[in-house]
């Protein structure tokens, strides 16, 4: 029944098959995560987890969004890549507490680089916004096209609880050489950062989210925060510190239609690391983006057929489109072309001379002391 799964503080959601709990089970322990603030782990598996559950209640507690392959059903999907790899930390998952594996952020950087290879992880299409990944692909791209690396760890707020997305399902490889210690840590603190809301009683914190983590220099950043302990006081006060340490304050207006949420609008026009907190709140609502140079080439890669136009004209060219082709190709002039080139030698400065001049001196050298001539 339902007041049976109050008596848990964390869910761990497997790579198991969701018909295996009732439509009714799946939304108590939704409504565990979502109004009694538990936690919720996905661990990811070839056969069912994560895309078996897009169609589910449990398809907005993922951290990111997976997506089904062509002609395999929902409801037995089975995939995957197989990749050898090792997980490579983002900025916000260098100093997340959920996964810390070292005394500092340079030793738990260390540590992650140094751990055992995993052979598989689960493609998704995107990070959900305002969740943040921990922990991505070295090479994959994500699924979406956005210019961001794959997802393998993600964590967000789903309502008053945390939900955390594994990607791969071989952290016991882990264990290897060094037992239980980075396993049992690792895990141990997820379960942890996950638990401690429900655990300690009914959630008031404050939250803070953006709808990214990567962005691109000049975008406008949505935060978003959830301030329950403030309602009825001032509206609290948003603060951003760029990596060259300029602060900035915005004010956090309410959101239309949501009771406690709060949202504000940040324009990101440096590179780097940016950090955003709410003012007085800087260790429970805080966040890290990473703003990058704009890769123009890649914002919108399709093709630009007055553009293309302009430079062929420019250089003397052609331009045109695939049906054009054989206009192309007739427009080349394939006749040969007389190339006169010049090279000048300077005798003086050549090799073989000099061997040849060295040669007759050590002849005459030679012929002199045999015959005895002064």
């Amino acid at each position: 029944n339902r007041d049976a799964f109050k008596n848990y503080d964390v869910f761990i959601i497997g790579d198991v098959d969701p018909g295996i709990l009732t439509a009714e089970q799946m939304e108590w322990i939704g409504a565990m995560v979502r109004d009694e603030g538990a936690g919720m782990i996905l661990l990811a598996g070839p056969t069912f987890n994560p895309r078996a559950y897009i169609e589910t209640s449990f398809a907005d507690l993922f951290p990111v969004e997976a997506e089904e392959e062509a002609g395999r059903s929902p409801h037995r999907p089975r995939g995957g890549k197989e990749d050898l790899f090792v997980p490579e930390l983002t900025p916000l998952g260098q100093t997340h507490s959920a996964i810390q594996l070292g005394d500092d952020m340079e030793a738990n950087v260390e540590q992650w680089k140094a751990l055992p290879a995993v052979y598989w992880f689960a493609p998704v299409r995107k990070a959900r916004p305002g969740a943040l990944v921990l922990a991505v692909h070295p090479t994959e791209m994500a699924q979406a096209g956005q210019n961001e690396r794959m997802p393998i760890m993600a964590v967000q707020n789903s309502g008053k609880g945390k939900s955390f997305f594994c990607g791969v399902d071989e952290t016991w490889r882990w264990r290897f050489k060094q037992g239980d210690r980075v396993f049992y840590r690792l895990w141990g603190q997820v379960i942890q950062y996950l638990g401690a809301p429900h655990l300690g009683g009914e959630s008031r914190e404050i939250h803070l989210w953006t709808d990214r983590t990567v962005y691109n220099r000049n975008d406008t950043a949505l935060v978003t925060v959830r301030a329950e302990e403030l309602a009825g006081t001032e509206l609290p006060v948003l603060v951003t510190e760029s990596e060259d340490g300029r602060q900035q304050k915005l004010p956090l207006t309410p959101s239309p239609g949501a009771e406690n949420m709060y949202e504000a609008r940040v324009p990101l026009t440096t590179p780097g690391l940016h950090k955003l907190w709410v003012e007085g709140h800087a260790l429970d609502a805080s966040s890290i983006v990473d703003v990058q140079a704009p890769q123009l080439e890649l914002a919108d890669p399709a093709a630009n057929p007055a553009l293309m136009k302009e430079i062929a004209d420019n250089t003397g060219g052609q331009s045109g489109l695939a049906a054009d082709i054989d206009r192309v190709i007739a427009g080349i002039d394939l006749s040969p072309r007389s190339i006169r080139e010049q090279r000048d030698y300077r005798l003086w400065d050549k090799p073989l001379l000099v061997l040849i001049l060295v040669s007759l001196l050590a002849v005459d050298w030679v012929l002199r002391r045999l015959w005895q001539l002064p």
